[in-house]
């Protein structure tokens, strides 16, 4: 069965200028492009993004996989639409990778995916760049050397945590905690 008005719905689907309330129709289609155009589309409502994510018609066949990329594409997925989507095995990297996702988020993904390496350097930049004293400090007693280290290396680290990391069980985490020394100009 050809439906009829599917070049209509795919440039409604791809025009940012389409109201919330047309996407989100969209967004039901029976057609997988026209899910997908959706979750490309920059100006898709995050409440949509997330109920593409979560929709129970998303099975592991091709045009379900270019639906849940397009996901982890858009910059503007929320959360929760990165939280479902980070049990795919196929999109993984994309999620962890996402501005969205959090270090939290990252460090679920750490466990669920045995410590996949490309998921460990986004956790260890997102941590030795976090901001957050308190997630900092929560994430200076992880099991993880990297969590460690990461946080023993950043420069926003309270002083009484880098202390503690300077007593650390693993030898990385206690030279990246010492305290750095300028550099000696040789002349």
């Amino acid at each position: 069965m050809i439906d009829e008005r599917f070049d209509e719905k795919m440039a409604l689907a791809s025009d940012s200028n389409t109201s919330a309330e047309e996407l989100e129709n969209l967004a039901t289609d029976n057609t997988w492009c026209i899910r997908v155009a959706v979750a490309k589309n920059l100006k898709t409502p995050a409440e949509t993004l997330i109920r593409l994510a979560t929709d129970d018609k998303l099975s592991v066949c091709d045009a379900n996989y270019r639906l849940r990329d397009a996901l982890v594409d858009n910059p503007n997925t929320p959360l929760l639409a990165l939280k479902a989507l980070a049990n795919d095995y196929g999109v993984m990297y994309g999620v962890a990778r996402h501005k969205n996702a959090s270090i939290e988020l990252i460090r679920e993904m750490m466990n669920k995916y045995h410590n996949d390496i490309h998921i460990a350097d986004e956790l260890f930049a997102r941590l030795r760049a976090c901001e957050d004293q308190e997630l900092l400090k929560s994430f200076a007693d992880d099991e993880l050397i990297i969590c460690r280290e990461a946080v023993a290396g950043n420069c926003n680290t309270p002083d009484e945590v880098r202390k503690k990391l300077l007593n650390d069980e693993s030898i990385v985490v206690r030279r990246a905690a010492e305290p750095k020394k300028a550099p000696r100009w040789i002349g």
